[in-house]
């Protein structure tokens, strides 16, 4: 039942060399259960959909940008605090 009004979320890559870290399984936050990080790298126009509760990070290099778009695909009646 929860999973049914999960938010979701979207990553559009505007360049190319992107980096987007995730923890694979790594859902419904847990702190006692430690989880290896993998690093994803999108090109310009990739687009990553995934679950509001994915533990993740942009992840920006020393010296380039990391341009990226990141919007929310809220289910219907999900009310967000302003």
């Amino acid at each position: 039942k929860h999973d049914a009004g999960m938010p979701l979320a979207c990553v559009v890559a505007l360049m190319d060399g992107t980096a987007f870290d995730v923890w694979p399984g790594a859902l419904r936050f847990d702190p006692g259960i430690k989880r290896r990080h993998m690093q994803l790298i999108l090109n310009a126009g990739d687009m990553l959909i995934f679950r509001g509760d994915l533990v993740h990070a942009g992840a920006a290099f020393p010296k380039s940008a990391n341009a990226r778009i990141h919007v929310y695909l809220d289910p219907v009646g999900l009310r967000r605090k302003k």
